[in-house]
C-alpha cells in the first residue's frame, strides 16, 4: 500500500468563496505512476473538503471524519503537478458545494436527533475506544455517549442533526485500524453495527 500524506494549504482562492487549493501526495512505489498520480489526486480533493470545513466552521477540522469528502467537490483543475523524491504531487484548485458541506457540518436547521447503536464483534475495550473517538470526530455529530461494553457488545447514544442514512454512511466510512464497520439502516431510530475483521 502507497504511503499517503496530505498537506493542506490554509488559504482559499481570491476568485471565490467557494474555491480553494489545496495539494496532495503519494510515494511512488514500485514505478506505479498511474496509482501514485490518482492516489495523490484524491489526498488533494480531500484535503480542499477539508479547508473548505474549517471555513465553515471556523476552526481547525483536520481531526473530522468527513464521509464520502468529493461528494462536496463540484469541480477542480489541476494547476500543478510533479514527482520530486519518489513522491507525486498534484495541486489543485477546487470548487466546493458549501451549501451542502454545511448542512453535513452544522445540519440543516432541524434539531439533534438521537440514535442508538447497538454494536456487535467487539474484541476489546480498546476497539471500542477507537470508535468513540472516531465517531466523535465525525462531521456532523454532536455527541456520543458510551452506555454499556460487555460480551464483545456496546451499545452507544449519538446525538446528531444528520439524517439516518448520512449517519449509517459516515459510520461505516470511519478511518479505523485493522477494523471497519458495517452499519445497517435504522429501524425506530436503533442502528446495529457489526464489527468487520
Amino acid at each position: 500500500m502507497a504511503f499517503l500524506a496530505v498537506l493542506l494549504l490554509p488559504f482559499p482562492s481570491l476568485a471565490a468563496d467557494n474555491e480553494f487549493e489545496a495539494q496532495g501526495q503519494a510515494r511512488v512505489q514500485g514505478g506505479d505512476m498511474v496509482k501514485a498520480r490518482a492516489s495523490a489526486l484524491e489526498d488533494s480533493l480531500e484535503a480542499a473538503v477539508t479547508i473548505a470545513a474549517e471555513s465553515v466552521l471556523a476552526r481547525d477540522a483536520g481531526s473530522l471524519e468527513i464521509a464520502n469528502p468529493q461528494k462536496y467537490v463540484s469541480r477542480y483543475t489541476v494547476i500543478e503537478e510533479q514527482v520530486k523524491d519518489g513522491e507525486a504531487r498534484i495541486k489543485i484548485k477546487a470548487v466546493i458545494d458549501i451549501k451542502l458541506l454545511r448542512e453535513t457540518l452544522l445540519g440543516s436547521g432541524q434539531p439533534p436527533q438521537s440514535y442508538t447503536l447497538e454494536i456487535k464483534g467487539l474484541a476489546s475495550y480498546g476497539q471500542l475506544k477507537s470508535i468513540l473517538e472516531a465517531l466523535s470526530s465525525t462531521a456532523g455529530v454532536d455527541k456520543v455517549v458510551p452506555r454499556r461494553f460487555g460480551g464483545g457488545a456496546a451499545t452507544l447514544t449519538v446525538s446528531t442533526p444528520l439524517k439516518a442514512d448520512a449517519l449509517v454512511t459516515a459510520i461505516s466510512n470511519l478511518n479505523l485500524k485493522n477494523i471497519r464497520l458495517k452499519a445497517s439502516p435504522p429501524e425506530n431510530n436503533v442502528i446495529k453495527v457489526d464489527v468487520l475483521r
